[in-house]
């Protein structure tokens, strides 16, 4: 059975989500606030912050999110910055990641091999995690973190002056 719609005096006596204007639209620019600000020193995606919510209350779907952004400049200026500092932050990680070698070793029940071997499945793993934050890095701050190509020219090329060409130069 589907659940009944509540009439306007019920919605008035129900309290007010504390991120909303009303029962039916979100407060944007503090929502976006709330998840910029959690954005830019996290290492999660987008989808796992809202989830996670904010001080006990629900965050909107990341569609929504997507919605805004597309119908909102200021909003997605916002969001932008809060990714080129997430990469920074990924950055900072990195030394983390890569120092850490608590979990590289593990003792060895084999008999023909007793003592200590390396951990394979956490080296990979970090070996993954240290990846995976680097090619992110490279794509939100492409100008900083991404690979330089440069263009080489080879062959040649010739230049003819002619008379009517003189009186330009």
């Amino acid at each position: 059975m589907p659940p009944r719609k509540r009439t306007k005096a019920e919605l008035a006596a129900t309290p007010v989500h504390p991120l909303m204007i009303s029962h039916k639209e979100w407060n944007r620019p503090v929502v976006m606030g709330i998840l910029c600000a959690k954005l830019a020193t996290s290492n999660r995606s987008v989808p796992a912050l809202l989830a996670e919510g904010f001080q006990g209350n629900t965050l909107p779907s990341f569609f929504a999110i997507k919605e805004w952004l597309s119908e909102d400049e200021a909003l997605a200026a916002q969001y932008a910055r809060a990714k080129q500092e997430q990469a920074e932050y990924l950055a900072e990680e990195l030394l983390e990641i890569a120092d850490d070698g608590e979990n590289d070793w593990m003792r060895s029940n084999a008999p023909n091999n007793p003592g200590w071997v390396a951990n394979g499945e956490h080296l990979q793993r970090s070996k993954l995690r240290v990846d995976t934050r680097k090619w992110l890095m490279s794509k939100l701050l492409p100008k900083k973190y991404g690979e330089r190509q440069e263009v080489e020219h080879k062959g040649t090329m010739s230049v003819t002056i002619s008379k009517d060409d003189a009186g330009v130069l």
